[in-house]
């Protein structure tokens, strides 16, 4: 182990709160925490910055204070009821963009229940089971959008990075991707090349210690471009090490483990 990048779960949860800039304010508070408190129990850890997603502006501020930092690798947010490719997000795109950080989406856990966080589809769950089984709905609609809306265009060196998603269904998706986009690529002049290839050089998907290590969702893994399946232990909640990808092939794991990240 090399390295570990810290995101912090406590601001993920603030996508369903009423006050937008009380859940700015928090997010700051838990960045100086995580920074005073953390950073220097190891020299190996380094951090994603938090911010909330309800305000663009505020999050880009979040951003820029904290994205000269050493050890800042990321901005860290969980999607509102607003599709990611749409402008709402941008200053996070153009800040992350500007200080060379990645940008780790991640479920906050209230999809499909409140008011506010991304919806999923139908007429809602209801148990926590469904909830977990629906999620990679947001991530589908989500790339669909970052792709569709030019915001890769736009930003030529954003990287996004699905985190507590899943990954097997993202072969499917961009297979259909491509398919509409041949069909109907009249509509989308700006995106000049198969959204797959898109997908495959600026978005990324973690494979956790909790969900789709069967050999089903190994096959489907084998289906992605190599280069876009990265490792999250998902520490404390479920997981573990990497050593939890004992069953995945060995060149397969290698890349997961190591060369991709």
């Amino acid at each position: 182990l090399t390295h570990a990048v810290l995101v912090a779960s406590q601001p993920l949860a603030s996508q369903g709160w009423l006050g937008h800039r009380m859940s700015a304010v928090f997010a700051a508070a838990v960045n100086d925490h995580l920074v005073a408190d953390w950073l220097g129990v190891d020299p190996r850890f380094r951090f994603a910055i938090s911010v909330s997603a309800h305000d663009g502006e505020m999050a880009a501020e979040e951003v820029r204070r904290l994205g000269g930092h050493p050890a800042a690798v990321a901005v860290s947010f969980s999607p509102i009821a607003v599709n990611l490719g749409q402008r709402h997000y941008e200053p996070i795109y153009a800040a992350a963009v500007e200080h060379g950080l990645a940008v780790i989406v991640h479920p906050g856990g209230s999809e499909g229940n409140v008011v506010g966080p991304a919806a999923l589809a139908g007429v809602g769950p209801r148990t926590p089971e469904e909830v977990f089984c629906l999620l990679p709905q947001v991530a589908m609609s989500s790339i669909s959008s970052l792709v569709f809306e030019g915001m890769f265009e736009r930003h030529r060196g954003l990287r996004v990075v699905f985190a507590g998603y899943g990954f097997a269904w993202a072969p499917i998706v961009c297979w259909r991707m491509d398919s509409e986009w041949r069909g109907l690529r009249v509509e989308v002049p700006w995106l000049k090349r198969p959204p797959s290839e898109v997908v495959a050089e600026h978005v990324r998907f973690a494979v956790d210690g909790a969900v789709e290590r069967d050999a089903g969702s190994l096959r489907m893994a084998a289906m992605l471009p190599e280069g876009t399946l990265i490792w999250g232990s998902d520490v404390p909640f479920a997981g573990g090490g990497a050593e939890s990808l004992a069953a995945v092939p060995t060149e397969l794991r290698t890349r997961i483990a190591s060369t991709n990240a």
